[in-house]
């Protein structure tokens, strides 16, 4: 018969090491099958630190090999597959040639599965007549499968290999027929039917089952939430990367604007200090002209000291110096250092610039909460929000303390993704007539955001009001939430959301409000709330897909 009809896969049913149909297969810890022989073998080649070649698990545990079993004991000590020796065994038959048992070489059709007998059509027909046999279940080959074959495929007396088995003996194990079981087994406690033998064990396996079955369901879970962990650590890492870079810009720019700042004092501190040190100079050079001058008249007297005209003016001579030259120790006074400490000082804040942004240099994470791996798909309010809001509840409600219609701006933490929902609910909006919630999208990083600023006033974000929209700082005549956005009420929900095309769409409690702005948002955009009520609170909701 051809093995490509058969459900369960040849592959299934060969050693992984003699790459032959199992012979005795083995049932190792990890659930890998051996035939025992090859298990044999592959324990004396490892020796101590054997593991499967399949799975690469311990095949040997550490009791056993304190004890000092011998490589027989370990192999017996593991279950034998059973189910599989008789598929195996079911194959084998299938795939040989098959006679008739009875005729001479006449192909057969069918096989007895009471007594494992192939028979031709015409002896098939009397195997169904004769009175010992008509009861015997006869199938076609044709028919079979390894499955069905191995499932209806009885086992003879342990004794009477050509008997039937009725009774089980639990003390032997061993199934036997009437006559074994009233003479060999009389004295065996627990003596029973074999179908009720077989009955218990269809029952345990069922349990067995069903218990296999519910751990795998809870391992599935555990390895779609890994998935989803995964996956949200790639979304993590891509909302981190846009908003260090969004950080490095802004500091960039800080950095380059201080740098020109703390250029320009130094050079207009060197220009200045230039132009005084020249005027010192300037200043020394006249000195120095008069002095020459003078020393000059000086020794000229001295050549011509004989005449008494000479003479009598030396006493006038030091005074007349003095007071036209003045005092030079008076001109060599060190200049005025004030001005390049000040530099320095500037220097040194560079310096620390330098050091904080070494500091930066550090993974932060806002904790989670035991039981809570969604991650971002939870989200978050950023860190960076209006100076009336108070965050709570790791990071997933805001609340307004004070007044001041500018600083009660929340953002998203994460940047949101297309096709999915970022909604809020109004935990608190208790006023006379119900509140508004300005919401929105912002297209810069939540970090480089100045605050408190009003949302609509940003030429970054894209606002729904109750009247209007601003489209980056430009007002359209869009009313999409002149009705929904009104009259807000506690337990409402408000939410925004980017379709395929990247376009914003405003959600009030579940409901699409439809297109807010038609132009393509860039990639990456976080949600904005703007909590205009007074001892108003707001708490995200989980992260819902469109699609």
């Amino acid at each position: 018969m051809a093995t490509s009809s058969l459900p369960v896969d040849p592959n299934e049913m060969q050693c992984s090491i003699c790459h032959e149909l199992f012979v005795e297969p083995k049932i190792l810890p990890c659930g890998h099958l051996l035939c025992r022989q090859c298990l044999l073998s592959w324990l004396q080649s490892q020796a101590e630190a054997a593991r499967c070649p399949l799975g690469r698990c311990s095949i040997i545990d550490e009791k056993d090999r304190r004890s000092g079993k011998s490589v027989v004991d370990i192999a017996d000590s593991f279950l034998t597959d059973r189910a599989m020796a008789a598929l195996v065994e079911a194959h084998r038959l299938l795939s040989e040639q098959h006679v008739c048992c009875v005729c001479v070489n006449v192909s057969a059709v069918c096989v007895c599965m009471d007594c494992g007998d192939t028979l031709c059509q015409k002896c098939t027909t009397l195997h169904k007549k004769q009175s010992a046999t008509k009861h015997h279940a006869v199938h076609k080959l044709s028919s079979l499968t390894t499955q069905t074959l191995a499932a209806k495929s009885r086992s003879a007396c342990a004794v009477h290999a050509d008997t039937l088995p009725v009774k089980f003996c639990p003390a032997h194990r061993v199934s036997v027929c009437l006559h074994c079981a009233t003479t060999a087994h009389r004295q065996c406690p627990d003596v029973r039917d074999v179908e009720e033998r077989r009955g218990e064990a269809r029952a345990t396996l069922r349990e067995l089952a069903s218990t296999l079955a519910a751990q795998e369901a809870e391992v599935a879970r555990g390895i779609g939430q890994a998935d989803d962990q995964l996956t949200d650590i790639d979304r993590q890492t891509k909302a981190s990367i846009a908003e260090t870079d969004a950080i490095f810009d802004h500091l960039t720019s800080v950095i380059n604007t201080h740098r020109r700042q703390v250029t320009g004092t130094i050079l207009k501190t060197s220009s200045d200090k230039k132009a005084a040190t020249q005027d010192r100079k300037n200043v020394l050079l006249n000195h120095r002209g008069k002095l020459i001058l003078h020393k000059r008249f000086v020794e000229r007297s001295e050549g011509v000291v004989t005449r008494d005209d000479v003479t009598a003016l030396t006493s006038e001579m030091k005074p007349f110096v003095n007071g036209h030259v003045g005092s030079t120790s008076a001109l060599l006074t060190p200049a005025d250092v004030t001005r390049r400490l000040t530099v320095m000082r500037e220097q040194e804040e560079m310096y620390n610039v330098t050091k904080a942004l070494s500091a930066l240099i550090t993974i932060k994470d806002i904790p989670i909460a035991d039981g809570d791996t969604s991650g971002p798909a939870s989200f978050y309010f950023h860190d960076n929000h209006g100076t009336n809001i108070v965050l709570s509840n790791n990071h997933k409600t805001a609340e307004r303390k004070g007044r001041g219609y500018r600083n009660g701006i929340v953002v998203s933490r994460y940047p949101i993704e297309v096709n999915k929902l970022y909604e809020i609910c109004m935990d608190k909006a208790d006023g006379p007539e119900g509140w508004y919630l300005p919401v929105g999208v912002v297209t810069s990083s939540p970090f480089s955001m100045t605050l408190p600023a009003r949302s609509g006033f940003w030429d970054k974000a894209v606002v729904v009001w109750a009247g209007n929209v601003t489209d980056h700082g430009a007002q359209i005549n869009n009313y999409i939430g002149r009705e929904p956005l009104y009259n807000l009420r506690t337990g409402n929900r408000v939410g925004v959301s980017l379709d395929s095309d990247r376009q914003l769409h405003l959600h009030v409690n579940g409901q699409d409000k439809g297109v807010v702005s038609p132009c393509e948002l860039p990639g990456t955009c976080y949600a904005i709330f703007d909590v205009w009520f007074e001892e108003g609170m707001i708490s995200t909701l989980p992260v819902t897909s469109l699609i």
